[in-house]
């Protein structure tokens, strides 16, 4: 990957809570912040390609740890199940991550579908059996944040490995890690430090800000990830549990007792005027 193309839309949905003003706002920057990094740092690239005749499902787990000043420490971890069939279509079930607060059980799951062949994305709701088709493919990542719900909608996107946006003062140094077996696939790794200077941003001393990435080719995406920067802590985002087999078609659709709104998918071989239970 030569760069990063970013497109997308963030939008700010309420939800009940109960949070001060100050309080919330630092929940919203926060939320920002870890939706940035998971754009950013797991190398999500927007756009251009779908992935063909590599179908798997895995689990992705992303952990951050803040380290504070007193030795305190702040952890938080979501799992995602991904999934993608041989034609590209893709699937994605996550948990909605609270931020500053302890993990919720029963936490909302968000499942979202993107199908390059039908040229349409739907967001489920599992709960009220409900299904929003969009034109064109996308998938969301969305955090709790006080009072409001921060979701980020992407276009189609696959992980690969590559840069990180830079500026123009920091220098950037990257070693080749060689390659590795990460969950019975072949990864090659890079490790990237970025060099803050003293004085840029008011620290006394350089800060290094560190990539390492795992990538395999044959999945055309991250297995494996790590992001440490002295600012924010620590990001580890790492595929487990994967399975190269074909994924069966009922993973990309709707189920047939969901209520599907939005306009018919555009693509080759469309399904047409919406049936009787879509809107």
């Amino acid at each position: 990957m030569k760069g990063i193309l970013f497109l997308g839309t963030i939008a700010v949905l309420p939800v009940a809570a109960q949070t001060t003003p100050e309080n919330n706002r630092a929940d919203l920057d926060r939320a920002l912040a870890n939706l940035t990094a998971q754009v950013q740092d797991m190398q999500v690239r927007v756009a251009g390609g779908v992935v063909k005749n590599a179908p798997y499902s895995a689990e992705a787990t992303t952990t951050t740890t803040q380290t504070l000043a007193d030795g305190n420490r702040i952890e938080q971890s979501t799992t995602q199940k991904l999934y993608r069939d041989s034609e590209g279509r893709e699937r994605r079930e996550e948990s909605v991550m609270a931020v500053g607060a302890l993990a919720q059980p029963d936490a909302p799951v968000t499942i979202t579908i993107s199908d390059p062949v039908e040229k349409v994305s739907y967001t489920l709701n599992p709960q009220a059996h409900t299904a929003r088709r969009t034109p064109g493919t996308g998938m969301t990542l969305s955090y709790v944040a006080g009072n409001n719900t921060l979701t980020l909608n992407l276009g189609f996107f696959r992980t690969a490995g590559g840069t990180r946006l830079t500026t123009a003062d920091t220098t950037r140094a990257k070693e080749d890690l060689g390659s590795q077996v990460i969950e019975g696939v072949t990864a090659q790794g890079t490790r990237t430090t970025e060099t803050i200077p003293a004085g840029m941003i008011g620290n006394l001393l350089p800060i290094d800000v560190v990539d390492e990435v795992w990538y395999s080719a044959d999945l055309h995406m991250n297995v494996e990830t790590t992001h440490n920067d002295p600012r924010t802590g620590e990001m580890v985002y790492k595929l487990t549990n994967i399975n190269r087999g074909e994924q069966p078609m009922s993973l990309f659709e709707p189920p047939a007792d969901y209520t599907i709104t939005g306009p018919p998918s555009g693509g080759r071989g469309g399904r047409g005027p919406a049936p009787a239970n879509q809107q």
